[in-house]
């Protein structure tokens, strides 16, 4: 019986940690000059080796069984696989109390132990675990004074009326960092940015709409033109497309920096690398610039853009409610499917067609192609054959949900499976590590040459990675296959709540009522040529997102009957 303590090193970075340099590499060095003594086979205090796990660009303030290599870590600890946990010091395992102290709690009850090379870490006293929470506080709590001091200071030099690293706003360049107006020509209109932004608000305040002005241009052959300047390197990176967008002739026109007062907004990140997100909105930083039109001009132009945005999107358009508004895509050409609602003497319709359908469309327009293959669709058809596919699942949900849980029973069966998969999996990557560590001490004490090292180092790696990767694929297979059976659960109470509302929206063709429950219900309809592939999503939350693992149901059908005719 082997009673060697099982030993893991984990390693963590952040993408801010990534700028100051400290790298995975830096840990890596420093956890093995500490313990590889103890995995000498002639150790007075031998360990064996587990594995080293690694989250590069993954903040700490994430717990720890959500980060990737944090979440095997834990699979092995709570499986009893793991005795102790090495680290570099206390930060790489949290930044923040609260974790710190479920990592400290989860531990403790597992037996195991924290070996920090910076830090003596004793969880098994309150005293102890205590230190270890307060160490990472103190470590979070650093890191967020860091963070303050960087905004504040980006809040003062905007604030002087400085120029901050980004993208600089058409019509202006940098000069001595501060925006000046541009004296940039325009290629095939003979004047400056600055002179050609404020005849585009002339034109707008004169009657021109901005859809027009943004035809001139395309017609013109303008390119739009990006320029980023960079305070550190003092020099500006130009990128150029070959026309101009819509949204961006809008932006000008509505912008407030063009009358002399330019707002930053700025945000307080969450989070690091790819779990970075948005957090809470700051106070925004307002400058003065020198301005390029008349506050009076600029009201003007206001004034005459308001009102113009499309509703489509939101539902509605004069009172009409689009049960299928953003859930439409053309499978032909990826861009959005739009309803156009017509009234007229000898009755209503409704039409769905892709936004590539016809020149005069304003995407077809900017990319100067159609998409020919697309139909159009009848949209009272289109819209009652999905309601009718919501009334065959509410009344009879037993067929589908049945046919689910026979994909329940084989995806268990596979789990069955899994399990010696995975262990054989564990030791194969625990005897590559192992491996490597060997590797690293016969090269330190001469059995190897250099190049030796390289050769074999090499394919060790790749055989990890393999086995990492092999790992990876047999984790995710056995959670889905572990929560389908929940998920079929609260898709049936998805159903129990539809079948209570959606009856009588139906009787009484009440389409607001069924458009707000087809939107969070239908994820996407993707229409082709001749079919159409629907996909349900249950969402039991109301804080579910489309990007969620909420049961997804998905069926494609065909288009017979759905097509339009000329009104």
């Amino acid at each position: 019986m082997n009673d060697r303590p099982r030993a893991a090193f984990l390693e963590r970075v952040s993408n801010d940690e990534l700028a100051e340099r400290h790298t995975i590499r830096n840990q890596d060095i420093a956890l093995h000059k500490t313990y590889d003594w103890h995995f000498a086979d002639d150790s007075t205090e031998p360990w064996e080796f587990v594995g080293t796990f690694i989250d590069e660009a993954v903040s700490g303030t994430i717990p720890l069984d959500q980060r990737p290599d944090g979440g095997r870590l834990m699979a092995l600890v709570r499986r009893d696989e793991v005795d102790i946990v090495c680290v570099r010091s206390a930060d790489r395992l949290a930044r923040d109390r609260g974790v710190a102290e479920s990592i400290a709690d989860e531990f403790w009850g597992r037996d195991v132990r924290i070996e920090s090379v910076n830090e003596h870490i004793d969880l098994t006293t309150p005293a102890g675990r205590l230190q270890f929470a307060l160490l990472c506080a103190f470590s979070h709590y650093e890191r967020e004074v860091i963070r303050e001091r960087t905004m504040n200071g980006r809040a003062r030099v905007a604030g002087e009326g400085k120029f901050i690293n980004g993208p600089i706003p058409f019509g202006y360049d940098v000069l001595d960092d501060v925006l000046v107006p541009s004296n940039q020509m325009l290629d095939g209109l003979g004047c400056t940015e600055a002179e050609f932004v404020k005849q585009m608000y002339e034109r707008v305040a004169a009657g021109e709409s901005a859809r027009a002005l943004w035809t001139s241009l395309i017609d013109a052959g303008v390119p739009s033109v990006h320029r980023y300047y960079s305070k550190k390197a003092k020099q500006y990176s130009v990128k150029s497309h070959p026309q101009w967008e819509y949204p961006r002739v809008r932006t000008i026109l509505r912008s407030s920096t063009y009358y002399g007062r330019r707002v930053q907004n700025y945000t307080q990140p969450n989070g690091a690398g790819r779990l970075k997100s948005k957090g809470p909105t700051l106070e925004p930083v307002v400058q003065n610039v020198p301005p390029l039109v008349t506050r009076e001009l600029w009201d003007r132009v206001e004034k005459a853009m308001q009102g113009h945005t499309s509703n489509f999107n939101r539902g509605e358009d004069d009172r009409f409610v689009y049960l299928l508004s953003g859930k439409l895509v053309c499978g032909e050409c990826g861009f959005k499917i739009g309803g156009n609602y017509i009234k007229r003497a000898n009755g209503e319709y409704l039409y769905y067609c892709c936004s590539l359908k016809s020149p005069g469309k304003m995407n077809a327009r900017r990319l100067r192609k159609t998409c020919s293959d697309s139909p159009r669709l009848n949209g009272f058809a289109f819209e009652e054959r999905v309601l009718q596919m919501i009334d065959d699942l509410v009344a009879h949900p037993d067929q589908i949900l049945d046919a689910l849980t026979a994909e329940q029973r084989a995806q268990h069966g596979m789990v069955s499976q899994q399990a010696s998969q995975m262990r054989a999996l564990q030791q194969r990557i625990a005897r590559l590590q192992r491996g490597r560590v060997e590797l690293l001490r016969s090269l330190r004490q001469g059995d190897i040459t250099a190049e030796e090292f390289r050769s074999e180092s090499s394919a060790t790696t790749t055989d990890l990675a393999d086995a990492q990767r092999e790992m990876a694929a047999l984790e995710a297979e056995g959670n889905l296959a572990r929560t389908l059976d929940e998920q079929l659960a609260e898709a049936r109470d998805v159903i129990d709540i539809l079948a209570v509302e959606w009856p009588k929206a139906r009787a009484e063709q009440d389409r607001p009522a069924l458009r707000e429950m087809l939107q969070p219900l239908v994820q996407k309809i993707t229409v082709w040529n001749d079919r159409y592939e629907y996909r349900i999503l249950f969402h039991n939350s109301s804080d579910c997102g489309q990007s969620c693992d909420c049961l997804l149901i998905t069926q494609t059908l065909t288009l017979a009957g759905l097509r339009a005719r000329a009104a």
